[in-house]
């Protein structure tokens, strides 16, 4: 068995094999381990990041200034 491991900053589609010749065809297993907190945190959408900070509390009265301010710029622009 051979066995090659490396790291490489991946800045393209494409990843450069060295000591190509001793594995060109050849059946390989290949493992990417990408060691990096915003791979996790991509797949949260803003909101789901931003909950923490949520006030639930807050949440009728944001809601009734976001109407009241709708219907004036309506009213305004009509």
């Amino acid at each position: 068995m051979y066995a090659v491991e490396f790291e490489v900053d991946i800045t393209d589609k494409f990843i450069e094999i060295k000591d190509y010749e001793k594995v060109a065809n050849k059946h390989a297993r290949v493992i990417i381990i990408v060691e990096d907190v915003l791979m996790e945190t991509t797949k949260t959408s803003v909101a789901g990041d931003l909950k923490k900070y949520a006030k639930p509390e807050l949440i009728d009265i944001e809601k009734d200034v976001a109407w009241e301010k709708l219907a004036k710029d309506k009213n305004n622009n009509t």
